[in-house]
């Protein structure tokens, strides 16, 4: 036994762990802020499992951090079958479990929007939640949404990930417009 925590140990590079999970957690803080300040408040549905929280909140009243979490739960299990096994796993579910409940805990702790203008919240949203995602793929993964879904189906067939990113975002985008209107 003392032989198989050794070797597992000895496989774990702390010099490259620790910097990856900081990474992580500062880029699921940012994507958690950015939901609740820019995003939610204004009903603007980025696409993905973020924007699907926010289209299902407005008919159920759930709260958007559950709603991820029970959203994406499904793309883990199909990412960890097809994108990296354990470590895809172990790292997606740290980013989804920081990022949906850091919404929920940090909604009313958070002012809504730093304006009333619905484009430069969009603007600053859009701003915000790429510099968190950054910080996720730098970390070495994915908040475990849609871009599992896109990878996979990249792996299968070919179809590049951009355009299976715009079927999907884009069909969660269009839900948005009809539930919330086009402004």
């Amino acid at each position: 036994m003392r032989q198989k925590i050794k070797k597992f140990r000895t496989n774990i590079n702390l010099r490259k762990v620790v910097p990856d999970y900081l990474l992580l957690t500062i880029g699921s803080i940012i994507l958690a802020i950015n939901f609740d300040v820019f995003l939610a408040p204004f009903n603007i549905a980025p696409g993905g499992t973020s924007g699907a929280a926010i289209i299902v909140n407005k008919f159920t009243g759930w709260l958007p951090g559950l709603t991820m979490l029970v959203l994406t739960v499904p793309m883990l299990i199909l990412g960890f079958y097809y994108l990296g096994r354990f470590r895809f796993l172990i790292r997606s579910s740290y980013v989804t479990l920081l990022y949906s409940l850091g919404i929920d805990l940090m909604a009313n702790y958070l002012p809504p929007g730093v304006t009333d203008d619905l484009l430069l919240n969009a603007l600053y949203g859009g701003v915000l939640g790429g510099i968190g995602i950054g910080f996720v793929y730098r970390g070495g993964t994915s908040p475990a949404g849609t871009s599992v879904i896109s990878r996979v189906i990249n792996l299968k067939t070919g179809i590049p990930n951009s355009q299976v990113y715009m079927l999907i975002d884009g069909s969660v985008i269009l839900i948005a417009g009809l539930v919330f209107g086009w402004e």
